[in-house]
């Protein structure tokens, strides 16, 4: 009985770890596995960014009406179209920003600006069109009855 045990763990040893073929093998397929996946993660990276300067620039234009509320006085944001800015005034301050890198203002139907007067109604209706390098868009739509700021990956009804 003991010579059986010996000999069963003695052949279990011998099997044991793997063999440089078989290394080298998971090695190949972990490594086609990334170069496949890498465009992916590229395309997820420049569609975060663009979904991000969205939400950015939704969220600028809701503080602009909040301030307009507030301070019971008209609250500006002007689009910079050609250098890719734009400049926040309120009474409390005035600041130019930068969109993210990669990303640019495809469409714009706002005169040059948005302004929300007092009671948060903005001069205008309107959409504003995000582009990253890849040609992907986003729309950030405003609301002229009810001054609602929203983000789009569609364009609305009536776009251009």
């Amino acid at each position: 009985m003991k010579t059986a045990k010996f000999v069963l763990r003695d052949k279990w040893q011998k099997d044991w770890g793997f063999s440089l073929l078989e290394l080298l093998l998971v090695i190949a397929i972990v490594g086609i596995i990334g170069v496949v996946a890498m465009p992916r993660m590229g395309s997820l990276h420049s569609e975060k960014q663009l979904e991000k300067a969205a939400q950015l620039m939704a969220t600028e234009m809701r503080y602009i009406r909040q301030n307009a509320m507030a301070s019971g006085k008209t609250c500006i944001i002007y689009f910079l179209d050609s250098s890719n800015l734009y400049r926040v005034n309120t009474p409390d301050e005035n600041r130019y920003e930068r969109l993210p890198e990669g990303i640019s203002y495809s469409c714009n139907n706002f005169p040059g600006r948005l302004s929300f007067n007092r009671r948060g109604i903005p001069n205008r209706a309107g959409t504003l069109s995000l582009v990253n390098e890849k040609g992907d868009k986003l729309y950030i739509i405003v609301n002229l009855k009810t001054g609602r700021v929203r983000v789009s990956d569609s364009p609305p009804d009536n776009w251009l």
